[in-house]
């Protein structure tokens, strides 16, 4: 009974230390295999958060063409009028309808070199190219057409193209030192100042911003309404090819 109970007790344990050796060994593939599939779910998100990264780059791309798109189909509507085929401005319902023959007077806040006299009229300018730049201190799509007409004004005086007349007029009441800190506020340096204009001008312009090109005859020859890309190179080779046409 002894060598019985000995041999039994003896099995029993065998059995039970090869119990626990298959417990531990479960224990640890489990743990393996735990560790395995964090880290195959973490090289997932890791896929997942770059596809999304990638994702959100073409959206940005995507986006940044439309504006481009937009810019560029802005500058090609303007281009079309180039060709001076276009009818004159008094024929298109409110474009100056209550200025006659393009002919305003314009008063120097500072006279200089480039407009000497404190007051002169718009036909005083022939023989020249002139851009009339309609705003407001208010109008937030201004602030570039305004910033892009200051950034022309360097890149002509650049090449030496002196016949070319900017001239910016803000439609409203305010007073001189008004107009110099709308100047001075959107860091625009190489334009002359002027009075401003009165608001009853609206009824003519209709909208700000609003520009005018006239050529070398004080004929108004392309003009729009709204925000747009002035700074593109386009628009300076149109207005040095102007600046380079017979006045006669």
């Amino acid at each position: 009974m002894n060598v019985f109970s000995k041999f039994f007790y003896g099995e029993c344990t065998r059995f039970l230390l090869l119990l626990v050796a298959l417990w531990s060994f479960n224990i640890g593939c489990y743990a393996k295999e735990n560790d395995s599939l964090e880290k195959t779910k973490s090289e997932i998100n890791s896929v997942v958060s770059k596809q999304d990264n990638v994702e959100a780059f073409v959206q940005k791309q995507d986006d940044m063409q439309t504006k481009k798109n937009d810019s560029e189909g802005a500058i090609s509507e303007f281009m079309k009028n180039f060709s001076g085929t276009q009818k004159p401005f008094k024929d298109y319902p409110g474009y100056w309808n209550h200025v006659n023959d393009f002919d305003i007077e314009i008063t120097n806040i500072e006279t200089n070199d480039v407009f000497p006299s404190g007051s002169f009229r718009l036909k005083d300018l022939k023989d020249n190219v002139v851009i009339l730049f309609f705003t407001t201190t208010w109008c937030p799509n201004c602030v570039k057409v305004f910033q892009d007409l200051d950034k022309l004004s360097n890149d002509l005086s650049k090449s030496n193209v002196s016949n070319v007349k900017i001239i910016t007029l803000v439609l409203g009441t305010e007073d001189d030192n008004a107009v110099k800190n709308y100047y001075k506020t959107n860091k625009v340096e190489s334009l002359c100042k002027f009075k401003s204009v009165s608001p009853l001008f609206f009824k003519a312009v209709g909208a700000v911003p609003t520009c005018f090109v006239f050529n070398k005859k004080s004929v108004p020859v392309w003009g729009f309404s709204g925000a747009a890309n002035y700074g593109d190179p386009n628009f300076l080779n149109f207005i040095e090819s102007l600046s380079k046409e017979d006045s006669k």
